[in-house]
């Protein structure tokens, strides 16, 4: 985990003892103190300061900084000079210490206006010291102008009231264009306040929000909704806890005042009536995928688990299985619980001659096992196991490649005749290349930038057919499919982006000739849109976007294989939302394909197709949320059949195919969102399998 220093700050002060009347102790540092003396390093000092927030507001300039002592300050605070720092010199407000308090009896519009722009206001403690029944609806800390910071408050509400409270309100109208944009509501207590804790709504064009930013603050105990966003476009609403209320996050778009690109992520939502709600009436979905909602099955009401109940319309797979911390809990929420870890099996020299030294391993093995190659997001690492040739294996070694690996390709780049793999990495959005000496070992690792942002898949092919492996990837953020040709060095060189227009957020990709044309083509899963995208091959490295298929809910792996056998290439989705996996059966190249879906286990995560059962094409299946693998076989051309496998590991989350144990038969390896390291489905024949750790 990265995380960034905070800069300090040293303030130079002069002080003239004979000045008696309430003065800046510098040109543009203001101190604010209850008993009218204090400095800007000392509150306890006898230097003169004001003794109201308001007064040295009043007084200030634009780029001023006015610091407040600890105290209680009755009055409202309103703020109409750009670019103001008021921070209170406690600065304890977040964790609870009421030391420099706002508390007033009348809050109209707010106890704390912020109508200016560039404004920070921090470290206070915000209280409506009203009863509840003061007849009109009260804001703690209102927002309207741009580019404000509001952090490290505690605001607390009047608690049970008839009206429509707001702890924190970020609304535009009657300032500037009237929309209040690019706000960032960071790292506050809000608690019993009736209606909304937070809020960043747009009530008309004129009165409006855009471009809130909404993290890590902490809101409880709320009669309403703990964190609402209400017709307001681009808000972002990551990393907060919401707890104890009767809404955690709600959602409302319309299609006069739409909410365009919200999302809601890394969030942690326990113990509330409703998770999340929408109430959208233009049919936009709520993003509240990376959440933690109380249970590692997810949410309950149209979720899968025991957790806080979510509505129709909420996007919730994935999400968290443990609460959410850190900077890159999306990605770690995926990795753990959406988007499985990637594995692939190699042949590798057998671990029982590991023990030798590297040079040694490679010059005098003579006997090749199974094994496989994993990205562990964790530890930004491209991970060998190497196979005992018995169905178990060993933790060999780790290379380092970028940051935040989850897809995984392998084919000979260099053509030297060893495996190669190539890795994808989300975070970093670049690619690693190892190139393999074929004992397990990698003679050197190489990174480059893809073209697009958030690579999630990758795959490989000669695309352009002139020899060598060419590569492509799927860029979740970005919306498109990235294309690399490969040279004859073994580099593999940025080509072209195709951009992704019948599908959103593409999730899984693979290539394969679909029109048997001798061209490769990729077909690209958009989890977002619910559909497969077919990208016909031109045989020059272009692709055309030709016809996009409906699946199941929530798709996020994809395999090929000819499924009913009768010659031409099919596709199958797993559908995480749904528990099913739709396959597409090719209408013999015609272009068309027609879908069977296939009920499995809850959450299916992964896919491997193969020859599991002698002569037959099956697709094997993790099921994140009950710890088990299925296996789908064709009964005929037109049905299908899942067979539910022996229990596994409790979350597995991505499968690889493989003759692990020698013996002919078709083994299934399973990786874990929490225990990595691999065990295997041993076929034992007849369709029965063992498990083996």
């Amino acid at each position: 985990m990265r995380s960034k220093a905070l800069s300090a700050f040293v303030l130079s002060i002069a002080l003239f003892a004979f000045m008696r009347s309430p003065v800046t102790v510098s040109a543009s540092i203001r101190v604010v103190d209850d008993d009218g003396q204090a400095t800007a390093t000392n509150c306890d000092a006898s230097g003169v300061a004001y003794t109201s927030i308001q007064t040295a507001i009043l007084a200030a300039a634009r780029g001023d900084m006015i610091l407040v002592c600890p105290g209680v300050y009755s009055e409202q605070v309103t703020i109409n000079t750009d670019n103001l720092t008021v921070r209170s010199l406690d600065g304890s407000a977040v964790d609870g210490t009421p030391n420099t308090i706002i508390r007033l009896g009348e809050l109209v519009p707010a106890a704390v206006h912020i109508r200016s722009s560039g404004v920070t206001f921090q470290g206070f403690v915000v209280e409506d010291a009203t009863a509840s029944g003061h007849s009109h609806a009260h804001r703690g800390i209102f927002v309207q102008g741009d580019n404000n910071r509001v952090s490290n408050n505690l605001v607390r509400g009047r608690g049970m009231t008839t009206w429509s409270d707001s702890g924190i309100l970020v609304r535009g109208g009657g300032v500037g264009n009237g929309i209040a944009e690019e706000n960032v509501i960071e790292g506050n207590q809000v608690v019993q306040v009736h209606n909304n804790g937070i809020l960043a709504v747009s009530v008309a064009s004129h009165n409006a929000a855009s471009g809130t930013i909404i993290r890590r603050n902490r809101v409880r105990e709320i009669v309403g909704n703990g964190i609402a966003t209400n017709r307001a476009p681009r808000t972002i609403v990551v990393g907060n806890t919401v707890e104890a209320s009767e809404i955690g996050l709600f959602f409302n778009s319309t299609a006069a005042l739409p909410a365009l690109d919200s999302l809601f992520h890394c969030n942690n939502v326990v113990g509330n009536n409703i998770g999340a709600r929408n109430d959208a009436t233009d049919g936009r979905l709520m993003d509240a995928r990376y959440n933690w909602w109380g249970d590692v099955r997810g949410p309950s009401g149209v979720g899968l688990g025991n957790g806080d109940p979510v509505t129709i319309g909420v996007e919730f797979a994935p999400w968290l299985v443990n609460r959410s911390v850190g900077l890159h809990c999306e990605v770690t929420a995926a990795t753990l619980s959406g988007e499985a870890p990637a594995v692939v099996s190699l042949s590798f020299v057998s671990s029982v001659l590991a023990t030798l030294g590297e040079e040694q391993l490679a010059q005098e093995a003579s006997e090749r096992n199974l094994g496989l190659v994993v990205a562990d997001f964790e530890s930004d690492q491209l991970v060998v196991y190497l196979g005992r040739g018995d169905g178990t294996f060993r933790r060999f070694k780790g290379y380092a490649v970028g940051d935040g690996p989850v897809a995984l390709a392998v084919g000979d780049v260099n053509q030297d005749g060893r495996t190669d793999v190539i890795v994808a990495n989300m975070l970093s959005d670049s690619l690693s290349v190892a190139y393999g000496r074929g004992d397990g070992t990698f003679e050197r690792v190489v990174h480059f930038p893809v073209i697009g942002r958030r690579p999630r898949s990758v795959v490989v092919g000669d695309f352009d057919r002139d020899g060598r492996l060419d590569a492509a990837v799927a860029n979740v953020e970005s919306n498109d499919v990235a294309i690399f040709f490969g040279r004859v060095d073994g580099r593999l060189v940025p080509a072209r982006i195709v951009p992704i227009v019948g599908g959103r957020r593409p999730s899984a990709l693979v290539a394969a000739d679909s029109n048997r044309d001798g061209t490769l083509d990729l077909a690209v899963a958009n989890s977002f849109s619910d559909n497969v995208v077919l990208l016909i091959g031109d045989g020059q490295g272009r692709f055309v976007e030709a016809e996009a298929w409906a699946v199941g809910e929530g798709p996020v792996a994809l395999t090929v294989a000819d499924f009913n056998g009768d010659g031409w290439v099919d596709l199958a989705s797993a559908n995480a939302n749904v528990g099913s996996v739709s396959l597409l059966l090719s209408a013999e190249g015609r272009g068309r394909f027609s879908r069977r879906d296939v009920l499995v286990g809850r959450v299916p995560l992964s896919l491997a197709s193969g020859e599991f059962i002698g002569g037959m094409t099956g697709i094997a299946v993790a099921n994140f949320a009950e710890g088990t693998v299925s296996l789908i076989l064709a009964r005929n051309a037109r049905a299908f059949a899942p067979s539910t496998l022996l229990r596994t590991l409790t979350d597995p989350v991505s499968l690889a195919g493989g003759d692990f144990n020698n013996d002919g038969l078709l083994d299934i390896a399973v990786l874990g969102a929490v225990r990595r390291d691999p065990v295997v489905l041993v076929n034992v024949g007849g369709g029965h399998f063992q498990l083996k750790r």
